[in-house]
């Protein structure tokens, strides 16, 4: 995974497009491997997004990936959101990406990813969930943008899983289609849209009742 913050890209872009020279190229501000142990065989990150606000107190300080008591004018300028990835090799991971403003001039965004080690926990959420796809993950989706506390993957092996944030555990999965899923997006707390039947695209209906679904589905517009 590699992190930049999106200002200083803008920055370096609006200096391009004016003639304006730039020092170098954009600089990442993060940098860790999230899948794989370097053996070359199913390390790729499939899928990435970012799950809203994280969990680890404003209070934190960035020092070597520990939680200590910060000053008010560090806690003031710290923040933490969360990221899920996708790997080729079916898993599913969640991580805090923590980013705070330096006392350099001109000031600059550091950021760290945690857990660092395989070791370490994460608080209220987890890290690894299980058990994973059978084939590569190729897209994440959340229900909403106010509730992170559950999101759904699809895979290559052609099944959708919908996943608890805290637990790590499987809430649910869905198979049975003809080919891989490549994406899926969720319209909402009852609609999710998906392909992995051929040339169609799939729109699943939660809200529906079984009585109804029994005598045929049709569109209301």
């Amino acid at each position: 995974v590699i992190g930049y913050v999106v200002e200083e890209l803008m920055s370096f872009a609006s200096n391009s497009e004016t003639g304006v020279e730039s020092e170098g190229s954009p600089v990442p501000n993060l940098r860790f491997r999230a899948h794989g142990t370097d053996t070359g065989k199913g390390e790729a990150i499939t899928a990435i997004k970012c799950g809203g606000d994280g969990t680890i107190p404003t209070s934190a300080r960035l020092r070597g990936g520990d939680e200590r008591p910060a000053s008010s004018s560090n806690s003031r300028s710290l923040s933490s959101s969360i990221l899920l990835t996708g790997g080729e090799d079916g898993s599913v991971k969640q991580w805090e990406i923590l980013s705070q403003k330096t006392p350099s001039s001109p000031p600059r965004i550091r950021m760290e990813h945690w857990p660092r080690l395989s070791s370490q926990r994460m608080k209220r959420r987890s890290h690894l969930f299980t058990p994973k796809h059978d084939g590569p993950v190729s897209s994440i989706s959340q229900q909403s943008k106010s509730d992170s506390s559950k999101f759904l993957t699809c895979s290559q092996d052609g099944s959708v899983a919908v996943w608890s944030a805290s637990s790590g555990k499987e809430l649910f999965r869905m198979d049975g289609f003809s080919s891989g899923i490549s994406s899926l997006a969720c319209l909402g707390r009852e609609l999710l849209v998906t392909d992995g039947m051929e040339g169609y695209v799939c729109v699943h209906d939660f809200g529906i009742e079984e009585d109804a679904a029994d005598n045929g589905y049709d569109l209301e517009w």
